[in-house]
């Protein structure tokens, strides 16, 4: 797309300050055996337990385990390496799962919310239900230990009837843009690679009760921190995203990736104008 083209289009959208709500507390880390990876805004930190979970915080888990406490009412695991985004829209908490494995548990004794969780290639209400997901680069695979899952694939609208329903002790998974299939009884494979903490009921854990979040900056994000965001298996909101990185445009090297990756997309070309527009002006 010709950025002088979008010129007309671009000025007229300057007058539009874009309202961001709040970042509200959705859950916490009650447990991690190491530090993990956070992004937040447009920095990188390591968080550990007593660390509260916002909306669009993205998390890279380390070689161990995690745990977090609260989200829609429910325990969440995330196994080693398993990459995690967080998002809560309206009353319903989202559980984007570029890669690896989650176990969710019900808490008892508290209400449970809307929980949603998407894959590339699966979405899932998983509201009230104890199960376990996995997600690579080949697809997702779901068993639902207790309760009842519904998946569909993304592709579809969420009020499509297009759906499955699995209940305690099924299991389905789609693989690449397949269709879902529900065999019944996991995959020896599946079984396999499993975390062994998956094996048992989630341990409850009291978070540490803290003044303050027990957060350390690393640094600011660079599009390699970024980019499982901007170019990962989700299609996560693009203006969203360019929104929130536009401050990270200052860095010649942030900005000269964005171009490469991005340049003639409405999106970041905005982003990339706005930004031009205002260090011309100093």
């Amino acid at each position: 797309m010709n950025r002088t083209a979008l010129l007309p289009l671009l000025a007229g959208l300057l007058h539009l300050s874009p309202l961001l709500a709040a970042p509200a507390d959705i859950g916490v880390i009650s447990a991690a055996e190491k530090p993990v990876q956070l992004l937040r805004a447009t920095s990188v930190y390591q968080a550990s337990a007593g660390t509260r979970l916002q909306s669009a915080d993205y998390l890279e888990a380390g070689s161990t385990g995690v745990l977090i406490d609260q989200p829609a009412g429910t325990r969440i695991a995330l196994g080693p390496h398993t990459r995690l985004y967080l998002e809560h829209t309206g009353n319903t908490t989202h559980l984007n799962l570029l890669q690896g494995w989650l176990k969710l548990q019900p808490l008892s004794g508290v209400p449970q919310g809307n929980l949603r969780v998407s894959t590339a290639n699966l979405a899932l209400d998983a509201s009230k239900a104890a199960s376990v997901i996995h997600a690579d680069a080949s697809g997702t695979e779901v068993f639902v230990e207790d309760g009842m899952v519904s998946v569909r694939d993304p592709r579809q609208k969420p009020r499509d009837p297009a759906r499955q329903v699995l209940r305690r002790e099924e299991f389905a998974q789609a693989k690449g843009q397949g269709p879902v299939s529900a065999p019944g009884r996991p995959s020896g494979d599946f079984i396999g690679a499993m975390p062994p903490a998956f094996f048992d009921p989630l341990p409850s854990v009291a978070a540490r009760k803290l003044t303050a979040d027990p957060l350390n900056k690393l640094r600011e994000a660079s599009f390699a921190d970024a980019s499982p965001l901007l170019l990962g298996p989700l299609k996560l909101n693009g203006a969203s995203l360019a929104t929130r990185f536009t401050p990270r445009l200052a860095d010649p090297a942030f900005r000269q990736a964005i171009v490469q990756r991005f340049g003639g997309t409405l999106d970041w070309e905005t982003a990339l104008y706005r930004f031009e527009r205002k260090n011309a002006t100093r």
